[in-house]
């Protein structure tokens, strides 16, 4: 669930005083999907991840406003065509200061593939979909700024 650590690591790093020991993210309604090329075929090597994503927040004494916006915009940039309910939020108020915050986001999905390597099966990420198409179809090594590089492949 590399998406929902990414997306903790990003509140993390928000600027509204979040700290680690506050902030829980747990995956709920998993499933994995297989890919086909034909229905006649074996698959291929690839498989999607799909789940929902909760995020609490403990002891928040921010703006949850701006929390919102952060978690939309990570939305925007890494689950490109995501519905526009995909996130809710429930509040408990603690006190005049503090609450604890869940956010689910419905419907975050995920795809890896696997390849044959000499040492066996490597599993490596993909790209999000919108990134992924325009690399492979105009060459780009560069995004706004930004030198393209996909994640380190992992072996099992």
């Amino acid at each position: 669930m590399k998406k929902l650590a990414l997306l903790r690591q990003t509140i993390l790093d928000c600027g509204l005083n979040i700290q680690p020991e506050d902030v829980t993210a747990m995956v709920k309604r998993g499933k994995v999907i297989s890919h086909y090329n034909r229905p006649d075929d074996n698959g291929n090597e690839k498989l999607k991840l799909q789940y929902d994503g909760t995020l609490l927040i403990m002891d928040f004494t921010g703006d949850i406003a701006a929390l919102a916006y952060i978690i939309s915009q990570w939305l925007r940039q890494n689950q490109p065509h995501h519905a526009p309910d995909c996130l809710k939020y429930e509040v408990d108020i603690l006190n005049h200061n503090e609450c604890d915050v869940v956010f689910t986001l419905s419907d975050l999905s995920e795809t890896v593939t696997a390849s044959e390597t000499k040492d066996g099966k490597l599993i490596d990420s993909c790209p999000a979909t919108h990134t992924d198409a325009i690399i492979r179809r105009e060459g780009i090594t560069e995004l706004e700024g930004k030198v393209v590089q996909p994640p380190p492949p992992r072996e099992i």
